[in-house]
């Protein structure tokens, strides 16, 4: 076996590579209390801002009746201190005006789980249906402690050994993509880890009630996560007892191993918790994960009972290039009928306009070429890695692992978009945003109002916006999850310098977040940004290709005299709207009226 100064070398040159995921699958842990919890104590705010709800029963005999009572007394007196607090505070404190939560869903719900409102609106309405307080109080408790078993069961013990197994992965791999926190999902054992972190919880739970079963037992099933997250689908009691064989004699060792990291301790209390977040955590993660790779090695020497389900082969053991080849053959097959891009996008103008912002200058048949290329090498390149050893190879799991479709849809988030379709798209989003808001106020307020600054039925910042994030995004596009965070960040650039143009140019708010949570100087906040993130991926994944596919059957000659027309139109209307405004009752006067949305 390594000693403990090789492995903890070889969990920072783990740590080295692999720093990025294993940082956020660690604070992640954190964040849903698997672990770690302790290493968000910097970000905890004050108790008196989002508190636990709690109840005084005062030494009373409570039975499910008064306890319906007393819950309802309870979380409406919070619910009117909680409003009273919010209502008192200084409005022209910068902390307060971003941190406002009067209106909005967004700021409904954090008010309502924080004041505790949310969960007497659950117990009336359970009264109102069963008839009953002690129904009801019955009710909602088994259906709290419900979620709450589900919740530690499924989600806190499942991701406990989720993380593991990317940090397994990491001892070996120079690679562990971003796909691998849904692994338990992939090969579909999310009961089997469940009922197998269950029954170690009672194992740990019996043995803490003896004298030193809690220091002993905590050692001896030290490997049992790991162990899991090599084979999910091994019984529960062999992965313990296994666990226990592993660590005969070790315990000593690992109980050392746990004192050598005091300095780190030291230094997480001066950094106020930072160093854990950044380092420590994931040093002692690593750290196990190597003693763990070196123990299954002396398990299997020794041919431990329960050691042949640890039958892993290739999460310490690179494949060899024949049966990568042969295992990733359709890859391989994709991979050549990929080709090369078109000739006609590699350099020059087309190039440019193709490469950084989807916009096809060339014919129709080249912009098709140029889609299949695309969409087929994204496809290859999620199996790049595991082909060249760099990454667990996922078609050589034991358990069979659910693979990717590799059918090409008719929906080809890879195209290029000519200079009409652009245009008809710019026109499509303006127009539906003006319909979408306009419809809005006829429900809040009953009245048909022309929304925006300009006076026809359109919204610039709508097009302005799907077009951007159709454009400007186009090298993020085969990322969803970074095209979101993108999307996300440009829609509030976007929106913020819009509102602070308009106002500075002519002194009037034509929207007004204040008040909302999260805001920053009533020009966007978070709530309207996530709509619009999730809008701009819709349309980037799904509204945008299909209106291309229905552009493309309108005639050439006749598109462009549709956009011409539609372009001159708005231009007089920009002109002239820069003079005259429209503004008014439900446009930039939001006393009288009750929504206020963007435009």
């Amino acid at each position: 076996m390594e000693t403990r100064k090789q492995m903890k070398k070889n969990a920072r040159g783990a740590i080295k590579k692999h720093h990025l995921i294993y940082i956020i699958a660690c604070f992640f842990a954190a964040i849903i209390g698997t672990e770690f919890a302790g290493s968000l104590q910097l970000f905890r705010q004050s108790s008196e801002d989002i508190s636990i709800i709690q109840i005084s029963y005062n030494g009373a005999i409570i039975n499910n009746q008064n306890f319906y009572d007393i819950m309802i007394d309870d979380y409406q007196e919070r619910a009117q201190n909680y409003d009273e607090s919010i209502a008192n505070r200084d409005p022209d404190s910068p902390v307060n005006k971003i941190l406002d939560r009067r209106n909005g869903v967004l700021a409904t719900m954090v008010n309502g789980v924080s004041s505790g409102s949310f969960f007497a609106t659950i117990l009336v309405a359970i009264r109102n249906v069963t008839g009953s307080k002690s129904i009801a109080a019955g009710i909602f408790i088994c259906g709290v402690a419900i979620l709450l078993f589900f919740f530690w069961a499924f989600i806190k013990n499942v991701y406990r050994v989720a993380m593991r197994r990317i940090f397994l992965e990491g001892v070996s791999y120079d690679k562990v993509p971003h796909q691998r926190f849904l692994y338990v999902f992939r090969i579909k054992c999310v009961l089997d880890i469940a009922i197998t972190m269950f029954v170690l919880a009672m194992y740990k739970f019996l043995w803490s009630i003896t004298i030193i079963g809690v220091a002993i037992k905590h050692y001896s099933y030290l490997m049992v996560p790991y162990i899991v997250a090599e084979n999910p689908k091994i019984p529960s009691k062999t992965a313990i007892n296994l666990s226990r064989k592993m660590m005969n004699g070790h315990k000593l060792q690992y109980f050392w191993n746990d004192i050598t990291f005091w300095g780190w301790f030291v230094l997480d209390v001066v950094t106020f918790g930072m160093s854990r977040i950044v380092f420590t955590n994931a040093y002692r993660i690593a750290y196990f994960a190597e003693c763990y790779k070196n123990l299954r090695q002396y398990a299997k020497e020794r041919e431990f009972e329960g050691s042949e389900y640890l039958n892993d082969k290739y999460l310490f053991e690179k494949a060899t290039v024949e049966e990568l080849n042969r295992e990733y053959a359709a890859i391989g097959r994709l991979k050549e009928r990929t080709g090369h891009m078109p000739e006609v996008f590699t350099h020059g103008v087309k190039g440019f306009m193709a490469k950084w912002f989807g916009i096809s200058l060339a014919s129709q048949a080249e912009n098709d070429a140029y889609a299949d290329y695309r969409i087929n090498k994204v496809r290859v390149d999620r199996y790049r890695a595991e082909m060249e050893q760099m990454a667990y190879p996922t078609r050589l799991h034991p358990i069979p692992e659910k693979q990717k479709n590799f059918k090409v849809t008719q929906i080809n988030y890879m195209k290029l978009y000519s200079v009409t379709s652009i245009i008809l798209l710019f026109f499509s989003f303006c127009i539906t945003g003006w319909v979408w808001e306009v419809l809005l106020h006829i429900y809040y307020d009953g009245q048909i109002i022309n929304r925006g600054f300009t006076h026809g039925p359109w919204l610039p910042i709508y097009g302005v916006g799907g077009v951007i994030i159709i454009t400007l995004l186009k090298r993020f596009r085969d990322r969803p999850v970074l095209e979101f965070l993108v999307a996300f960040v440009l829609c509030g650039f976007i929106e913020y310098f819009t509102a602070w143009l308009l106002e500075t140019v002519n002194g009037e708010k034509w929207w007004d977040y204040s008040g909302y949570f999260l805001n920053l100087d009533g020009r966007i906040c978070a709530e309207g940004l996530l709509v619009f993130a999730v809008g701009g991926c819709t349309v980037v994944y799904l509204i945008a290709p299909l209106l291309d596919a229905f552009f493309k059957r309108i005639d050439r000659r006749l598109a462009t005299v549709i956009c011409v027309v539609l372009l001159a139109a708005f231009f007089s209307d920009c002109c002239y709207s820069f003079k005259h405004p429209n503004t008014g009752k439900g446009i930039t006067e939001y006393e009288e009226i009750s929504f206020n949305s963007p435009q």
